[in-house]
């Protein structure tokens, strides 16, 4: 891949960050199903609502809200291409690592992706079970991405080892979460859905932040350090 198009597709993942954020805070402000606990509630419930409740065909109230449910699926569907593009082109700033681990790193970062894009065309009120699939596949594949991002920084020359412990963190963070999905409080009931969609939020905003703030890095680094990152020879 060439530098030029290195730069681009990191910009693509950036992008595709912010998008998700923007579509998502749009479906929040029109959605307007209810929720499990409240269906007449004319608004989104930010603390006892998951995100997933966006992409419901069907409000909890039963009125459609198939506008509000594609609207936020191709938010996700861009981030989940943003999240693959990210990860291949990622791999060409940190070509002097470990080669299988940067393999399973863009593995891992591929599955991320699908996982998005999976939550993405299977609304939770139509098919949950393969929702839930797709949720574990997309947050434990970017927990494993980052984890091995960690790593595979600390083994190339020029790269910030700032950047691996941001990445660190966004892998603990998502670990954390998985660990309340889990054994958290019970969503069905009142207070545990607030827990665990309030969790939810925290997880998902914390690691968009972070991972704008390791795709400039990267972006930066791919801008000053391009030809001493990329192999002399043009191969991996």
């Amino acid at each position: 891949m060439s530098p030029i198009k290195v730069r681009k597709s990191i910009l693509y993942g950036i992008a595709s960050v912010l998008t998700y954020f923007l579509f998502s805070t749009i479906t929040m402000l029109f959605y307007s199903g209810g929720d499990q606990f409240n269906p007449t509630l004319p608004h989104y419930n930010f603390f006892g609502s998951f995100l997933s409740d966006l992409g419901r065909t069907q409000g909890f109230s039963g009125n459609s809200t198939h506008a509000t449910a594609l609207f936020y699926a191709l938010g996700l569907i861009i981030m989940g291409s943003g999240t693959i593009v990210f990860f291949i082109a990622h791999n060409y700033l940190i070509l002097k690592s470990n080669k299988i681990l940067r393999y399973a790193s863009n593995a891992a970062g591929l599955l991320a992706g699908i996982g998005y894009i999976g939550i993405a065309v299977t609304p939770w009120n139509l098919w949950p079970k393969i929702h839930l699939f797709f949720v574990f596949t997309g947050f434990l594949s970017f927990m494993a991405a980052s984890m091995l991002l960690f790593i595979l920084i600390r083994q190339q020359p020029n790269y910030p080892n700032t950047y691996g412990n941001l990445y660190l963190l966004i892998g603990v963070l998502i670990g954390s979460y998985v660990l309340l999905l889990l054994y958290g409080p019970d969503s069905h009931e009142p207070w545990g859905r607030i827990v665990q969609s309030t969790g939810q939020k925290i997880v998902v905003y914390s690691q968009s932040l972070l991972i704008l703030v390791c795709g400039i890095g990267a972006l930066k680094l791919c801008r000053k350090n391009i030809e001493s990152l990329l192999d002399p020879t043009g191969n991996e």
